[in-house]
Order: C-alpha cells, then sequence, then structure tokens
C-alpha cells in the first residue's frame, strides 16, 4: 500500500507514525512518503528567532501543554522527550487578569475582596468575567473530546460538532468574543495580546 501524506507538522508526523506502526501490527506492507515543504519537521512545534536575533528564540507551539492533552502527554512518554516543569506555582497565578501585550494591567486571585472586584467591573465591566467564562466553556468542550464514548474519534469534524466547538473555530476570536457579548474595545485587547 502506498500512502503520501502532506506536511510533516504534528498532524503529518503521528499520522505516519502510527500508520506504520499499526500496517506493521497487521502485516500489510506499506510504503509511506511525507512531503514537507520547510526544511524542518514538526510544523509549528519549532522555535524560530524573532528579528533574525537568535538572542530572541520563540517558541511557535507546544512548549506548553496540559495533561488533557492526552495525545502530546501520550508522544512525549512514547518518544521519551523530555520537557521541563515550570518552576510557576499553579496557586500564584491570577484567577483573572487583563494583558495589554506587555503587561498585566489588572489581576485577581480568589483571595481578594470585593473592592478589588468591584474596581474591575468599573474599569472593565462583565467582559473578563464573560471572557473567563467562556475559556472555562471551551476548555470543558475540548476535554470532553478525550472522554469515552467520544475518544476515540472516528472523525474530528463530527467530534467537534457534538462537543459543541463547531462555533469556536469557525469564526475568528474577535467575532467569536463579540458573539459571546463581549465589548469591541475589550475584544481588540485580548486579540491584540494573543
Amino acid at each position: 500500500m502506498l500512502i503520501n501524506i502532506t506536511g510533516a507538522g504534528a498532524g503529518g508526523a503521528s499520522a505516519a507514525y502510527y500508520l506504520s506502526q499499526n500496517a506493521q501490527n497487521l502485516s500489510i506492507p506499506t510504503k509511506i512518503t511525507v512531503y514537507e515543504r520547510n526544511d524542518f519537521i514538526g510544523g509549528r512545534s519549532t522555535t524560530v528567532n524573532a528579528w533574525n536575533t537568535p538572542s530572541y528564540p520563540i517558541e511557535l507551539g507546544a512548549s506548553i501543554f496540559v495533561q488533557v492533552n492526552h495525545i502530546l502527554s501520550s508522544a512525549a512518554k512514547t518518544f521519551n522527550l523530555s520537557h521541563s516543569s515550570s518552576t510557576l506555582n499553579i496557586a500564584d497565578l491570577p484567577e483573572l487578569g487583563v494583558w495589554d501585550g506587555t503587561e498585566f494591567l489588572l489581576v485577581t486571585s480568589s483571595e481578594d475582596g470585593w473592592w478589588d472586584k468591584a474596581k474591575l467591573l468599573w474599569r472593565y465591566g462583565l467582559a473578563p468575567i464573560k471572557t473567563n467564562r467562556l475559556m472555562k466553556g471551551v476548555v470543558g468542550k475540548f476535554e470532553r473530546m478525550y472522554e469515552e464514548p467520544v475518544f476515540p474519534w472516528r472523525s474530528l469534524s463530527a467530534v467537534v460538532r457534538e462537543v459543541g466547538l463547531g462555533e469556536v473555530v469557525g469564526q475568528t476570536g474577535e467575532q467569536f468574543l463579540k458573539a459571546a457579548g463581549i465589548g469591541d474595545r475589550f475584544s481588540q485587547e485580548v486579540i491584540q495580546a494573543s
């Protein structure tokens, strides 16, 4: 069996690997060819130098992942990939923050009193709270993708629709925030920061 795969990013490389493993387990003679336009594999899982200066390396993807991403976690174990744990204590992270692209303009934690929350509401209205709630909802839907009976998938498109992520992936971040009733000014700040 001849198989051609376009792209050696995470999807293409893992497809080639798992197809090869399955074909070998089933004793199916297979020749897999992966076509990649770049001179490296990994797709967005690579590092580039900002302003073409090695002093400013920037990870484009997969530098940070969580255990809920079972596929990436499994790949790290399967291929004995090294990773480092952040020294950042999760308890020290803000519960909610407003980032302007350079720094946090405002952060809150669960221990903050009513005055801190009132300042947040006065300055930004309900937008940060709505955004936080929206983010938690999307992450919850994403997590469902890895739970039975949804996982393992037969069709990624069908699963995206089944868990309710179709509206998320079918529009830009700005459109998604606006549809959720999050104001234009705040939407612009969030989009510029990402």
